[in-house]
């Protein structure tokens, strides 16, 4: 019989957990993830997932339960009131705890700069959420990012090391990709003083969003928004445990095609760039992506953890149809962004600043 690793053995007890812990009376709602989608019309879709959580947890903010964050029931059917710039917008949750509010053109014009988006529910008159958003209305490019190994040191190719990692290694240990936030904040300003759109798109599950967002903000990665794979603990474990990489890269592939696809259409008039690396099936994704929509990609970034020259054939199909970097030396990325007139040389944006 092949052995099981200690860390999958742990994601198994806990998928058999989470099917039979009963709900306590005295758990309360919290966010377990909240974003923000500004769409060109003027309108902000606002969307995300709740839990239930014990009260003595709630200081937590969820942001360091690493295994036990698997233990939390979705709020099924709860209740929500989402408010903002005096606009509030009663919806419930679904069955999986997820919910989604677009706010219309009214209210969103009288955003200017940060505003606070309030969280209520009927259900539980003491719980009260305050989110900050600040993403740009009208930006120039919609930047779409993968998360492991593009901007956050996981796994370097190796999956026992991408579970210790996700969910065991202290989240303000966790590492950045060297040079990454300082790229990513320049890339966002731009050269034209025309904030781009920033989406983080991810296939690990929605319940390290937590975790995730406390590294981005360590990090002092740009404002952004989240997209995670709406995975609960038994799909996680059994996608680990299946012994099918094939499979579960699949099941990856599909659901950022899936993902990336409706962002396209959501954002039809905004050019795109796309970031990942070598180690998955980003460069197959986005070279599917850039057939699907000609002339829509700007720029497609790699980083190099196959050790293939961006000369290899595997990338010929990207360059057929839009401008591609593969890279390992950030110093190496910055100029040849600077290059692409997409960033300012480090000593002009100083001077900017």
């Amino acid at each position: 019989m092949k052995k099981i690793p200690l860390v999958l053995a742990l994601l198994l007890m806990v998928g058999s957990l989470c099917s039979s812990v009963a709900l306590a009376d005295d758990k309360i709602p919290q966010l377990l993830l909240k974003s923000f989608l500004p769409l060109p019309d003027n309108r902000l879709v606002v969307f995300g997932k709740v839990l239930f959580i014990d009260p003595t947890e709630a200081e937590e903010n969820l942001n360091f339960g690493r295994v036990k964050i698997f233990l939390h029931h979705r709020a099924k059917n709860l209740p929500l009131t989402i408010s903002m710039e005096g606009t509030s917008i009663q919806t419930q949750t679904n069955n999986e705890g997820d919910f989604s509010v677009t706010f219309p053109e009214t209210t969103v014009a009288g955003i200017k700069g940060e505003t606070s988006v309030t969280f209520t529910s009927s259900q539980f008159p003491t719980y009260k959420e305050l989110i900050t958003y600040n993403l740009p209305l009208h930006p120039e490019f919609l930047i779409v990012s993968d998360i492991d190994d593009s901007v956050l040191v996981t796994s370097e190719g190796k999956l026992y090391k991408t579970i210790v990692n996700s969910l065991v290694k202290p989240i303000h240990k966790r590492e950045a990709v060297s040079g990454m936030p300082e790229l990513y904040q320049a890339l966002i300003k731009g050269t034209h003083g025309i904030d781009s759109l920033l989406v983080f798109l991810s296939g690990s599950p929605v319940y390290l969003a937590p975790r995730l967002e406390i590294f981005f903000s360590d990090k002092k990665f740009p404002n952004h928004s989240l997209i995670l794979r709406n995975a609960g603990p038994k799909e996680f474990v059994h996608e680990h445990l299946s012994g099918s990489s094939t499979k579960l890269a699949t099941n990856i592939t599909e659901y950022k095609l899936l993902q990336l696809g409706k962002l396209f259409k959501w954002y039809p008039n905004l050019p795109v760039i796309l970031i990942g690396d070598t180690s998955a099936q980003d460069p197959e994704i986005y070279q599917k992506m850039a057939e699907n929509f000609p002339g829509k990609v700007r720029l497609v970034i790699l980083r190099n953890l196959s050790q293939q020259p961006s000369q290899h054939r595997r990338y010929d199909g990207i360059k057929k149809l839009t401008r591609l970097i593969v890279w390992n030396d950030p110093e190496k990325l910055r100029t040849a962004l600077e290059d692409e007139r997409l960033i300012f040389p480090k000593t002009e944006n100083n001077e900017k600043r």
